[in-house]
């Protein structure tokens, strides 16, 4: 594709991970496609549709360190999710981080709990995925620890609840 005809975010991509991209010159336009390793670790995130609520994409475009931190925290949960649900059995170990509602007592929609500490953020995500059609729905984000801690209380005492309307996403372009 030609670099000139990218969006000003598809350049960012193209120029903040130049290892993901090879750039050549044709007859005087530059044009860029990804390499065999982008091929390789980013073909669960292309063949995947991922839809966010409107507060979720809201919190993604409230700053730049919060996109960067959570677009990798989805590429994380998606790559996570793609294991467990397509081979429950050899991943098992992954339940405990993709269901981590079951530790709260609700049964809808799943929470991915972060196994990482220490960063700068917290993340949980209260998410669904469509295995046949391979959608990954995402409700709710929390960067807060005690934020999603009273949340998730407000929901086991039916006091909240979490909009889990799939036409109220919206698509991959977020």
């Amino acid at each position: 594709m030609s670099y000139q005809e990218l969006s000003n975010a598809e350049k960012e991509v193209v120029d903040t991970m130049p290892y993901f991209f090879e750039k050549i010159v044709v007859d005087g336009q530059e044009i860029v496609s990804p390499n065999a390793f982008a091929q390789f670790i980013f073909e669960d995130y292309i063949n995947t549709t991922i839809k966010v609520s409107t507060e979720v994409k809201e919190l993604i475009n409230k700053n730049k360190q919060y996109k960067n931190f959570i677009h990798n925290q989805l590429m994380e949960l998606l790559k996570k999710v793609k294991l467990y649900f397509n081979n429950y059995r050899e991943y098992q170990g992954l339940k405990g981080e993709l269901q981590h509602n079951e530790n709260w007592g609700i049964n809808k929609p799943y929470i991915y709990k972060d196994p990482s500490r220490g960063g700068k953020f917290i993340f949980r995500c209260a998410y669904d995925f469509d295995n046949i059609n391979s959608i990954l729905l995402i409700y709710k984000i929390w960067l807060n620890h005690e934020q999603y801690e009273e949340e998730c209380e407000k929901i086991v005492k039916g006091e909240k609840i979490i909009d889990m309307d799939k036409n109220k996403l919206v698509g991959n372009r977020y």
